[in-house]
């Protein structure tokens, strides 16, 4: 079972929506900038590998921080302290070491939970 497939159910266990937009963008010969562009209004947390084939993740990671206000997730078996370091220097709200475990469900839960918090917070005062 894949690194992905085992962080969806995990995922579905805590009532969490899981979706891979690679997955998505590769049907529909989008890039993943360009899906996030459209999906903001429906993302909450975005996480992303650190090395992927065809997309320069840092580049994207800071595309997403730049342009929306959706947390990003870095993940990787890589644990190089200057790796780590990259990713939250560009934005990455936080960076998961491989294998995933259950109980970054709940870190994930607290970004969603933060995002809500800001955007209402916002709302509150504009009125």
């Amino acid at each position: 079972m894949s690194h992905l497939q085992c962080f969806s159910d995990m995922c579905a266990s805590s009532f969490f929506s899981f979706c891979s937009g690679s997955q998505k963008c590769r049907r529909r010969h989008c890039s993943l900038e360009e899906y996030v562009r459209e999906k903001t209004h429906c993302i909450d947390v975005i996480l992303i590998e650190v090395h992927m084939p065809y997309v320069d993740s840092l580049q994207f990671l800071q595309h997403v921080t730049n342009e929306t206000n959706v947390p990003v997730i870095m993940m990787s078996l890589d644990d190089a302290q200057s790796t780590v370091m990259k990713a939250i220097r560009n934005g990455a709200c936080n960076y998961w070491l491989k294998p995933l475990q259950e109980s970054l469900i709940k870190v994930m839960w607290m970004e969603y939970a933060r995002k809500l918090e800001s955007k209402y917070a916002t709302k509150k005062r504009r009125f």
